[in-house]
C-alpha cells in the first residue's frame, strides 16, 4: 500500500487572550518536539536580533570587532566621532527601523548646522560600517547607508606652502628642527614616522620606514603602504650626517631624535609646540603644521610634474588598485623627485637630478 503524504493544517486559535496560528500534523512525539524546537528557536533568534538598538549594537558588535583592526589614533578619532555625532540621536533607535531617507536627512541636517564636509564624509562612512555589520549578521535585508551622498558643507582652507614660504620656514630653524621639518616637508613623512626612525634605518637606498610613534606608543605605520623606503634628498642626507656628528648615541638601534632620557623618541607634538611653533608665531605663519608640510610635499611635487605614482610611493599613499598592481615606481625615481623639490628650495628654479 503506497504511503499517503500529509499536508498538515493551520488553525487559528485563541491562546492567552491572543490569536495565534497552530500547525497540526501526524508524527511521533519526539520528532514533533524537535520540529517545534526548530521553529521556536528561529522565531526567538529573530526576535533577539530585532531587539538590537543602535547604541547596543555599536557597543557589543561593531566596536569590539574594529578595535582588533584599528590603530590607536584611528580608534580614538573614530570612537570620539561615534560618541559625539551618532550615539546621541540614534542610541535607542532599533537597528531595523533605519531607512535611507532617515539617514540622508540626518546628514543634510549636519550640513545645515555648519558641520564641515570632512566630518560629514567620515560620518557617512561610520554609518555604512555599522549597517554593513547589521546586514552581515542578518538583522537587516539591505544596508540603508549604502547609497547616501555627502551634502555640501563648509570646508576649511587646506593650506599649502609656496616655495618661497618653505624657504622662509627652513631658514628660521636650527639643525634638529630644520631636519624634522625637511623630513615632513620635503621627504613627505608623517610626523610619527619621521620621529620614530633609528640610525639603522638609513640605508643606501633611502630611509626605511617600519614604525611610528603616537602619543609615546611605538607602533607600525598607519597602513601597509606606509611600510616603505623613502628616498632622501641631497640636503637631507647632509643634514643627517651633521646631526649624527653632534649626537652622543648613534648605534643602529639608537633613535635619530631621542627624548631627554635617550631611551624613547621625542613625541611629535612636544617638539612641535615646544620648539617649532614659537618660531612660526614669530614668522606670522601659525597655520603651518605637520599636515601642511606633508600636503605641501605632494602639492609641490605635482607642480613640478612628478608622476603621481612616484609621489604616492614616496609618501606611503595608495592610488587606484589597477595602477598599484601594474605600476611600480623605483627608488631612483623617488630620489629624483625629492631632489627636484630640494633644489627648488635652495635655488631660484628647480633643477632635475640626473
Amino acid at each position: 500500500m503506497a504511503k499517503r503524504y500529509q499536508h498538515g493544517s493551520l488553525q487559528r486559535k485563541k491562546r492567552g487572550g491572543r490569536l495565534v496560528w497552530l500547525g497540526f500534523w501526524y508524527d511521533q512525539k519526539a520528532d514533533a518536539q524537535t520540529a517545534l524546537g526548530a521553529i521556536v528557536n528561529t522565531v526567538n533568534e529573530q526576535r533577539k536580533l530585532t531587539d538590537y538598538r543602535f547604541g547596543t549594537f555599536l557597543d557589543l558588535v561593531v566596536l569590539p570587532a574594529k578595535r582588533r583592526q584599528w590603530k590607536a589614533s584611528t580608534r580614538q578619532t573614530s570612537e570620539d566621532r561615534f560618541s559625539r555625532i551618532l550615539v546621541p540621536p540614534f542610541k535607542d533607535v532599533p537597528i531595523t527601523a533605519f531607512t535611507r531617507e532617515m539617514l540622508q536627512d540626518f546628514l543634510d541636517d549636519l550640513a545645515a548646522q555648519g558641520t564641515s564636509w570632512s566630518i560629514i564624509a567620515h560620518t557617512r562612512w561610520d554609518l555604512s560600517l555599522v549597517f554593513k555589520f547589521a546586514h552581515s549578521d542578518g538583522l537587516i535585508n539591505r544596508n540603508p547607508a549604502e547609497l547616501l551622498h555627502i551634502p555640501d558643507g563648509p570646508t576649511r582652507e587646506r593650506h599649502v606652502l609656496t616655495i618661497e614660504q618653505a624657504r622662509i620656514v627652513l631658514n628660521a630653524f636650527p639643525l634638529r628642527e630644520r631636519l624634522i621639518i625637511k623630513l615632513c616637508g620635503i621627504i613627505g613623512l608623517r610626523p610619527g614616522e619621521a620621529l620614530a626612525t633609528k640610525w639603522g634605518d638609513i640605508t643606501a637606498q633611502g630611509l626605511r620606514i617600519s614604525r611610528r610613534v603616537y602619543r609615546g606608543v611605538i607602533d607600525t605605520p598607519k597602513s601597509n603602504k606606509g611600510k616603505r623606503i623613502a628616498a632622501l634628498s641631497t640636503s637631507v642626507i647632509a643634514d643627517l650626517r651633521e646631526w649624527r656628528d653632534t649626537s652622543p648615541n648613534t648605534a643602529p638601534e639608537d633613535w635619530i631624535f631621542p627624548s631627554e632620557n635617550g631611551t624613547t623618541p621625542v613625541w611629535p607634538t612636544n617638539v612641535w609646540y615646544d620648539k617649532i611653533r614659537p618660531t612660526l608665531v614669530t614668522l606670522g605663519m601659525t597655520w603651518v603644521n605637520y599636515q601642511v608640510l606633508r600636503r605641501s610635499t605632494a602639492s609641490l611635487l605635482n607642480q613640478f610634474g612628478v608622476e603621481g605614482k612616484t609621489v604616492a610611493d614616496q609618501l606611503g599613499h595608495g592610488l587606484d588598485v589597477s595602477q598599484n598592481v601594474y605600476t611600480q615606481s623605483g627608488i631612483k625615481q623617488q630620489a629624483n623627485a625629492v631632489n627636484i623639490l630640494d633644489r627648488a628650495l635652495r635655488y631660484n628654479t628647480p633643477q632635475a637630478c640626473q
